[in-house]
């Protein structure tokens, strides 16, 4: 708009060449421009100082937030460094540990293998027994099986005997009372015999 203003102010100066007095064209142009710089110049500040005081704005808060960054830094360091220093020796000797224990880890994962494939011979070892066995059991079954078929017939023939036990109880019951009778006959031939004996000792 100011571009415009020069522009119409050029065309009334080249106006008053043609027509009117000199003496007064080149004052009035003057004045005129002056007056449109003034109102740009005074546009121009309406952009320019609020522009330049948020540029204060924004530059105050930046440095704030460097102070703050800067202060908070400072801080962080200054709590944090000693005890990292500490932390990082238990650390490394934590770590160290540990390297030492997957170690032997490894030693004793590696003995569990050997044991494991001596475990296997065992096993087909136990294997080929337990075979033995199983053919030592059916043996065993099959002989236990001949006994109690054995059993069966023994038991019938002592069945077969229990008459003969009670025979063989009559038997010792009469040899018994014969006993007796012999002892009583024994006493009673006894007595004539010896007095027979006084009289003839021959």
């Amino acid at each position: 708009m100011a571009n415009e203003e020069l522009e119409r102010d050029k065309g009334a100066v080249a106006g008053g060449a043609g027509g009117g007095s000199p003496d007064v064209a080149p004052a009035a142009h003057l004045e005129r421009f002056a007056k449109v710089f003034e109102t740009s110049a005074r546009r121009w500040e309406l952009v320019v100082y609020p522009s330049l005081f948020a540029f204060i704005v924004l530059a105050a808060y930046g440095f704030f937030l460097v102070y703050s960054l800067t202060k908070d830094m400072r801080v962080l360091s200054a709590n944090v460094d000693p005890q990292m220093n500490q932390h990082m020796a238990t650390m490394t000797a934590s770590i160290e540990r540990l390297s030492d224990t997957i170690l032997e880890m490894n030693s004793t994962v590696a003995q569990m293998g050997g044991h494991i494939q001596s475990m296997e011979g065992h096993m087909a070892e136990m294997k080929g027994d337990t075979h033995l066995m199983s053919a030592s059991t059916q043996a065993i079954v099959k002989e236990m099986d001949r006994i109690n078929v054995q059993m069966a017939g023994i038991s019938l023939k002592l069945n077969a005997l229990d008459p003969i036990v009670v025979n063989m109880a009559a038997m010792n019951e009469a040899m018994k009372a014969m006993t007796v009778s012999t002892g009583m006959m024994s006493r009673d031939i006894g007595r004539p015999l010896n007095f027979m004996n006084q009289f003839a000792p021959w």
